[in-house]
């Protein structure tokens, strides 16, 4: 799926795809699948833990459900979270996954 976005009269080419989509590159499922342990560990010590106190790595692994990547901003969303199941889970990465930024609960 690809939508658009404008930006200050410049319009950038968006893609947002589900893990389970047919059309997420393989190399991003790859790179997921190869460092969702080092990504869930890096949501639950920079926000998770915090926000919910009596959680485990564990939980995370079990609630955190299905990502969906926006790869022209580097962010893997986690909407189906079964935490509270209100609020949006975001981990931006750098270059690659194995580079994380940041971690932010939103709504």
């Amino acid at each position: 799926m690809c939508l658009f976005k404008k930006k200050k009269n410049k319009i950038e080419n968006v893609q947002i795809f589900k893990y389970n989509s047919e059309n997420l590159p393989k190399q991003t499922k790859e790179e997921y699948d190869l460092n969702i342990n080092n990504i869930l560990q890096f949501a639950y010590d920079n926000g998770i833990k915090d926000f919910y106190k009596e959680s485990t790595i564990d939980d995370v692994k079990e609630k955190i459900g299905m990502p969906t990547f926006d790869l022209g901003a580097k962010s893997i969303s986690f909407t189906q979270q079964q935490f509270d199941k209100t609020h949006i889970f975001v981990v931006t990465y750098g270059k690659s996954m194995k580079d994380l930024l940041n971690f932010s609960i939103d709504g």
